[in-house]
């Protein structure tokens, strides 16, 4: 039974082929299905004979009733399709040029969207024709006997079907045409919308209205258009509900645009107790503004009135097309007061000439024509019987009575798409007449046989290459049975004019092989909202600075960005990460850059730095003005002049560095601040050692002293090389460190809360090495200068310069000793600080002990700056050391240049 009573949801990607003995199998089937319904005392039919005959299924009867064995609930649009049946058939015997000679019949079913009925009406029409009839029983000789007796019944009253139009309905198709498709006969559904038709399996079913695939793709481009982006679902739990669910739930997948939250499936039978739950999970999930219907009318209709019921109201109400086909009238006023209703439908095509032979039927006209299911339209919407004769007595209805009055109720969408299935068989069994030998589809060009009937295989055949322009465009099949072309209209169900009733209006449309494939018409549809379009979302979009985190199905919560991260759109699913070198602003929509820490001059550290620095450049410039004012007096010849000029440039030079320390550091200045400081402070150093041996050699006698600087400490130039020669190393070894790894600027990023912009002084080992060197040669300079003026602390009390040259020492040792561990431990600004300062310290060092004593004389003690008193402090000193007398007091003359770079004391304070 698993090929025509799936009542189940079947899985997607199922694909069902008939096993090889399903003809077998058939048989038992048609002696069931047979057996099951011959309590059944009232099928609806009208035939009539042709040449060769369509069968045609259609639902009168909105069900059967096993009770009372008969069809119930009269389906006034069925009455429609009978009568647009019966139009088209005699309108193609009346057309000279399709079919002429040939007169079709047809054999017209109620079914009572029964599927019980519908495979009855397909076993007669199976077993109507010899050569289906012939394929089932082929191989069941029970069958056989069985079938042959049935047959026999019903060629009393049947003539040979070779094609068939309908059923209407996707759940009844597919059970008719897994039945038709092991014999071979065709059939034709101009409603059956399920993309479940579309599998392989059912390759020999055809339909005219386009697959509900493309339904979903139409919806979807609707639910878009609109920006609804979480949207509920109610669908009928068979085949067409199922899977156009599914085709609209992969749409929804693959665009990420909306989401279907939940979807809630009825029942086709028995569905009455469920809708209360429903309809109650609706009213619960407030912010679901859209829900979409893929039910069918009657189901409809209920669950509008549960609806009403518990007043589940401003929704808007997105409805299939078995739905978007009805007319409000024929839907009742529970389902319009609900809300917005919007549908998609395939496109409507009027036949203009048939609605007019349809409005302009009265009850006498009704009895002339061979539809006589008119006879129950009177009886039920007027409430009187058709009478040829007599329309004056009771119970006959008026002459006035027409149509037109009940036309909206009559009214269905698909008629026009099922004249189109009508001329569909017709024009392949056009050209099975018109078939010349060498032509024709079969083997070798052979035509079908039309004698003594057709074959349904070679019409099925024929069928799939028909090509014509019909009322709903051009009909053409692909290989799977559906139309190559496909188009939807947009309908909305509105108020006409406040007057209480309601109109079907066409608010755009769309196409499936246009560009832009959706279109709505402008203002055309009445929202009901003086906010302009409802919006349908779970919550509201998050804003910036959040995150949308999924909870549950096609819903979220809206969470801060964490520290650091931002959004700057509305709904964002992820949040951004700032840079390193930015944090996210209190409200996490911008990134903003992380404050740097470094020392500038508008910080009052570096303003109290730069006045200590420009007070000593300008003691440098005073210092320069005295030595310049008194160039000519014992006290400054005795301090070398040229060496006290380098020494003091030297000191100038420490300033500036401290200057450029202040500005900022930068690749450019780190490269040279931090090299240049010990060079500056090693020309310092090697200026006062050359002072120092000076001061030695003119009071010690020892030999290495005497042949170490006899030669060199007193003549200008010579001094000038030798400290050259002691800066040459310091030099070398700043070139080395600057062209292999030169200090650069440093970023030190403390996450999240600033930038400390410092110095890095190597990034190498070799930068390491190179900047090791040079400290090692700066204090090993330093220390062999302290050792010595150290020596020499005890001269007499007005060649006791070498005292303060120690002192100098001291501070600039005891400075570097403390900024190195500063230096190695701290970071940002304060190393930055504690370097000025010990440069500072140095400097003021260097120019406090070497050139203020000697300002000091040279200013307030002008007496003493004479070379009589020079000499009379010389003549003091004891009589064992007359050589070096002789050299200072050749000094004190002008003969000889100072012994020491920034000159030697001769007189100090004690």
């Amino acid at each position: 039974m698993f090929l025509f009573l799936n009542e189940g949801r079947p899985p997607l990607k199922l694909k069902v082929f008939p096993p090889p003995n399903m003809k077998v199998f058939l048989g038992m089937v048609l002696m069931f299905t047979t057996q099951l319904v011959t309590k059944v005392t009232a099928i609806n039919r009208l035939n009539k004979s042709g040449n060769v005959s369509i069968g045609f299924l259609v639902s009168l009867h909105g069900e059967y009733s096993s009770a009372i064995e008969n069809c119930t609930r009269f389906y006034l649009p069925g009455v429609n399709r009978v009568e647009a049946l019966i139009y088209a058939v005699d309108k193609i015997n009346n057309d000279s040029e399709l079919l002429p000679n040939v007169t079709l019949g047809y054999d017209i079913r109620d079914y009572c969207n029964d599927r019980g009925i519908a495979m009855k009406s397909a076993y007669e029409f199976i077993t109507s024709n010899s050569f289906t009839f012939d394929s089932i029983t082929e191989y069941s000789t029970n069958a056989r006997n069985f079938c042959r007796q049935c047959m026999n019944e019903v060629r009393n009253h049947s003539d040979s079907i070779v094609g068939v139009v309908g059923p209407f309905g996707s759940r009844n198709s597919l059970q008719v045409a897994g039945l038709m498709r092991v014999v071979g006969l065709a059939g034709i559904s101009p409603s059956a919308t399920s993309e479940e038709l579309s599998w392989p399996f059912y390759d020999q079913f055809f339909r005219t209205v386009p697959p509900d695939n493309l339904q979903a793709k139409a919806m979807a481009d609707l639910i878009d258009e609109f920006d609804w982006n979480y949207v509920a679902a109610v669908a009928v739990e068979h085949s067409y509900g199922l899977y156009g669910i599914r085709a609209l739930e992969r749409e929804a997948l693959e665009r990420k645009t909306f989401c279907i939250g939940f979807t809630e499936y009825i029942a086709p039978t028995d569905y009455q107790r469920n809708l209360p739950i429903i309809v109650e999970r609706l009213k619960r999930a407030a912010h679901v503004k859209v829900v979409v219907l893929w039910i069918e009318d009657r189901i409809a209709k209920d669950l509008m009135k549960e609806a009403a019921k518990q007043k589940l109201y401003y929704r808007i109400w997105v409805m299939s097309d078995s739905l978007a086909t009805k007319n409000p009238d024929f839907l009742g006023s529970d389902f319009i007061y609900l809300g917005i209703y919007l549908g998609i439908q395939p496109k409507q095509y009027r036949d203009i000439e048939y609605e007019n032979h349809l409005k302009g039927l009265t009850p006498k006209k009704s009895l002339k024509l061979e539809n006589k299911f008119w006879e129950t339209v009177w009886k039920e919407e007027y409430g009187c019987v058709a009478n040829l004769n007599a329309s004056n007595t009771q119970g006959s209805c008026s002459e006035n009575f027409t149509i037109s009055t009940i036309f909206n109720k009559l009214s269905d969408d698909f008629v026009s798409y099922q004249v189109d299935a009508v001329y569909a068989i017709a024009h392949a069994l056009d050209k099975i007449y018109r078939c010349k030998k060498g032509q024709g589809l079969l083997k070798g060009g052979e035509c079908p046989s039309t004698s003594p009937s057709i074959n349904p295989h070679h019409v099925l055949m024929y069928l799939r290459n028909v090509s014509f322009k019909g009322i709903t465009g051009r009909i053409q099949f692909d290989e799977l049975g559906d139309p190559y072309s496909s188009s939807y209209d947009i309908i909305s169900f509105q108020q006409n004019d406040g007057v209480g009733r309601h109109n079907k209006v066409k608010v755009g449309d769309w196409f499936k092989n246009r560009s832009s494939k959706l279109k709505i018409f402008e203002g055309a549809i009445a929202w009901n909202s003086s906010s302009g379009i409802p919006k349908s979302v779970c919550k509201d979009v998050c804003p910036p600075g959040t995150m949308q985190t999924t909870t549950i199905a096609c819903c979220w919560e809206c969470l801060k960005c964490p520290d650091g991260t931002i959004t700057q759109s509305h709904g964002a699913r992820n949040c951004t990460s700032c840079s390193a070198m930015q944090l996210s602003s209190d409200d996490r929509i911008t990134c903003i850059d992380l404050p740097i820490i470094s020392l500038k001059w508008s910080d009052i550290t570096a303003i109290v730095i730069a006045i200590i620095t420009s007070i000593g450049l300008l003691l440098c410039a005073f210092v320069m003005f005295v030595f310049v004012r008194y160039r000519d007096t014992p006290i400054v010849k005795a301090s070398n002049k040229e060496l006290s000029a380098v020494i003091l440039l030297a000191i100038v030079l420490c300033y500036v560095l401290t200057f450029l320390h202040i500005s900022g550091p930068s690749d450019e200045l780190c490269s040279v601040v931090e090299p240049l400081r010990y060079v500056s402070l090693t020309i310092c150093v090697s200026v006062l050692v050359l002072k120092t041996i000076r001061i030695l050699r003119a009071f010690e006698t020892r030999a290495m002293l005497q042949c170490i600087s006899k030669n060199l400490i007193f003549d200008t130039r010579k001094q000038f090389i030798v400290v050259l020669l002691i800066n040459a190393p310091q030099l070398l070894l700043l070139a080395l460190w600057k062209g292999t790894d030169q200090p650069s600027l440093k970023k030190e990023i403390v996450a999240k809360v600033s930038i400390l912009l410092s110095c890095q002084l190597y990034k190498t080992t070799a930068g390491f090495t190179f900047h090791m060197c040079m400290v090692a040669y700066l204090i090993m300079w330093s220390l062999f200068c302290a050792y010595y003026a150290f020596k020499a602390r005890n001269l007499p009390e007005n060649f006791n310069e070498a005292k303060y040259i120690g002192f100098s020492m001291y501070i600039l040792l005891l400075s570097w000793i403390t900024y190195f561990p500063v230096q190695y431990t701290l970071d940002g600004w304060y190393v930055t600080v504690v370097s000025c300062a010990t440069i500072l310290v140095s400097s003021y060092g260097f120019l406090i002990c070497i050139f203020a004593p000697k300002i000091h004389v040279a200013l307030f003690h002008p007496e003493r700056n004479t070379s009589e008193f020079v000499r009379s402090t010389i003549r003091q000193h004891k009589s064992s050391e007359v050589e070096p007398a002789r050299d200072v007091a050749q000094a004190l003359s002008g003969t000889i240049v100072g012994a020491s770079p920034l000159g030697a004391k001769i007189t100090t304070e004690a």
